[in-house]
């Protein structure tokens, strides 16, 4: 993995897109594998927990591209100190083009996930439970 050199590391939202039991054709995200990490970038728009700018590393080409996903479609949420280089360099790049700046700190992204996690249950109250320790989704009882 490249490291960026010099400074601190970048704080950011990480996640991994949601292993679906279906067709291929209605996959998750089709650009990532089930699975795969993701950076997550804060939400430039609406009330931040149902669309998210993601960062990962596309399936097909062997490059990091930038999407939009549903935050249903993101699992095992957490706080990550980012040290590769590219991603660091998009994760830039994406807060000077829209105007917006990166997470600031743990506690910025930790406090973002609890809200994403409270919203996130009581949307889908009656279709799933979240186990909110691990973060991840489970079929409800």
């Amino acid at each position: 993995m490249a490291r960026a050199k010099g400074g601190r590391p970048q704080w950011c939202l990480i996640g991994n897109i949601v292993e679906r039991k279906a067709p291929a054709s209605k996959r998750s995200v089709k650009s990532f594998v089930p699975g795969a990490k993701v950076y997550c970038l804060p939400a430039p728009w609406g009330d931040g927990y149902d669309q998210f700018n993601v960062i990962g590393h596309h399936q097909e080409a062997n490059r990091f591209v930038m999407k939009a996903t549903t935050g249903d479609r993101i699992e095992n949420w957490r706080a990550q100190a980012v040290y590769n280089a590219e991603v660091r360099a998009l994760l830039d790049k994406t807060a000077q083009e829209s105007g917006r700046r990166n997470w600031s700190s743990r506690q910025e992204v930790e406090t973002y996930i609890k809200a994403i996690k409270a919203h996130l249950l009581a949307r889908n109250n009656n279709k799933e439970a979240f186990d909110l320790a691990a973060g991840r989704r489970r079929p409800a009882d």
